[in-house]
């Protein structure tokens, strides 16, 4: 009978049942025996003798039994005492001494579950799981039922062991994890992001994933109140000792996120795709959201400006990255419950949208161009601001650059805002001559269609939509040629549909239209410099053929 063991031979018997893996004797060993295997000791025992190998289903009855000083169901029943029986006192007790039983507490263990034998039992079997046999994917099977321990206990669970599993058992099973759970913890929490982002998008396979990725591992990891500090909150409107939340980690998944924008742009596009931002989480089943509302703003309104940001590094001046980033755009709109736009670009590129009753003169000037290239995560930065105005500009540039690549002319989202900030009169002349002259070489289809809706784009690029007559309408809202007057643009034009043998279209945009583009005499002037040029190019006295049938049909 267990009853008539020294305590020497009870420490003794409960470490060779553990060592077995037996851990029905070792409950009722605990039960019969209780004053001598309190709680901590028998922990402790476990946590040392009990193999990892043996699967957490096989001991988490036990251990509820044991945090419940319930051991009924083990009271009856005899135990094998045969290990101990052969041992004299003196013997067991040299033995007991080279036990060495594992603490549970440790200096790694958080602060808050010092005082809780269970719950550090349970954070240090974690680690001794992952470290020692490598068996992480059995150790949600020991957690499981304690989710709901403690507030503590949960949040360790979510914001640590949650991330760092789903990482390397779930989600990249194909290389061996750098860091141990221990190791993962450690980390400061720019590094522990890094880490957990370190293989997000990077082939082109895994970015259909992107979004899991950001919701799985990014969003539990934010849910642990030590991953967040404060910050002194500036503004005009602001208490001067109010203060706004900050997290380390969240800051460098913002830095990630506009590094990708400029490495690789189809990620960032993925990423605004399929996340729906800092609400759209998956914090496991017996989690729940943890973060206040000044958090959760905080994350909305950076995450916003990281995503604008984003759309003005994406140098890629194509017909494929701009697309891209308008759907970044109005992705950012629509979280931040913005008024709709078109739903796409080439919807909004035949609509030609208007900034008319938007303010957006505060956004235009010459120091605004240094913002699209510095502190673009500033709060300070008007253009990455989520605010409409901001996202509206940016629409306006996005659209721009895509007339202008679509004219033949490749044009990123930064070189339309310089354009449109730094108003060069020269600079932004050369960029219609360029748009008109690669233009002409991409006549397609029905022409007079084709040079209406030339003549429309290049309008739009100077105005933006804006109605100039409009009251009260901001001479700051101009197009990237917004400088150069509309009367020269139109000028431009009518040369070219002269040049192009577009007559018919010409007199009907230019003298048979109500609103009359051009001065009579501007237009005279045009068709005679036009008629001289055709006359002086002709190599052909017939007047049927060449330069001289044009100036004829002049």
């Amino acid at each position: 009978m267990s009853s008539s063991l020294s305590p020497g031979k009870v420490l003794l018997l409960a470490a060779h049942y553990a060592t077995h893996g037996d851990i029905e004797s070792l409950a009722r060993l605990s039960s019969q025996r209780a004053k001598v295997l309190h709680k901590e000791l028998l922990l402790r025992i476990i946590l040392t003798y009990l193999p990892e190998t043996v699967k957490p289903s096989t001991y988490v009855g036990f251990l509820l039994a044991l945090d419940g000083d319930d051991f009924e169901e083990y009271n009856k029943g005899e135990l094998d005492t045969t290990p101990v029986d052969g041992l004299s006192e003196d013997e067991a007790s040299r033995k007991v001494k080279k036990l060495h039983l594992q603490q549970l507490k440790s200096a790694d263990s958080p602060v808050s579950f010092q005082d809780d034998p269970i719950t550090n039992f349970l954070i240090q079997r974690s680690y001794k799981m992952d470290s020692d046999t490598g068996l992480l994917s059995q150790v949600p099977s020991l957690l499981a039922i304690f989710h709901s321990r403690s507030p503590e206990l949960s949040s360790w669970i979510t914001s640590t062991v949650l991330p760092y599993l789903r990482r390397n058992v779930e989600y990249y099973i194909d290389e061996i994890p750098p860091y141990s759970l221990l190791d993962f913890q450690k980390l400061s929490d720019p590094a522990a992001m890094l880490y957990l982002l370190s293989r997000t998008g990077s082939r082109e396979e895994d970015r259909a994933f992107i979004g899991r990725d950001i919701r799985g591992l990014v969003g539990p990891w934010l849910q642990a109140k030590s991953r967040w500090t404060s910050k002194p909150t500036s503004g005009e409107h602001t208490a001067k000792d109010t203060e706004s939340p900050l997290s380390a980690g969240w800051e460098q998944f913002l830095e990630w996120l506009v590094s990708q924008a400029i490495s690789s742009w189809p990620v960032v596009v993925a990423l605004t795709e399929q996340w729906g931002g800092p609400a759209d989480l998956d914090l496991g089943e017996a989690a729940s959201l943890e973060l206040t509302e000044s958090q959760q703003q905080y994350l909305l309104h950076s995450y916003a400006r990281a995503v604008l940001a984003s759309a003005y590094l994406v140098s890629e001046a194509t017909v494929g990255a701009l697309p891209g980033a308008y759907q970044m755009a109005i992705k950012m709109r629509r979280m931040l419950g913005y008024s709709e736009v078109p739903p796409t670009l080439e919807v909004a590129i035949s609509i030609l949208p208007s900034l008319s009753g938007f303010d957006v003169s505060s956004l235009i000037g010459m120091k605004t161009a240094t913002y699209m290239r510095n502190d673009l995560l500033e709060e300070k930065n008007p253009l990455t601001s989520p605010t409409e105005g901001a996202m509206n500009l940016l629409i306006a540039l996005i659209l721009s650059a895509f007339i202008c690549t679509s004219l033949g002319v490749p044009c990123s989202v930064r070189k339309a805002g310089d354009l449109a900030f730094i108003q060069d009169l020269r600079e932004q002349k050369g960029e219609i001559a360029k748009l008109i002259r690669n233009a002409s070489t991409q006549v397609h289809g029905d022409e007079d269609r084709y040079w209406s809706q030339v003549r429309d784009w290049l309008l739009w690029l100077n105005t933006w939509g804006s109605n100039e007559d409009q009251p009260g309408n901001s001479e700051a809202v101009r197009g990237i040629i917004g400088t150069v007057p509309k009367e020269f643009i139109e000028t431009e034009i009518l040369k070219t549909l002269l040049s192009n043998s577009r007559y018919r279209l010409a007199k009907s945009i230019y003298e048979d239209s109500p609103e009359k583009p051009l001065a009579a005499e501007i237009i005279q002037d045009t068709v005679y410099q036009a008629a001289l040029r055709a006359f002086d190019n002709a190599s052909n006295p017939n007047r049927s053929r060449g330069g001289l049938k044009k100036c004829d049909e002049m």
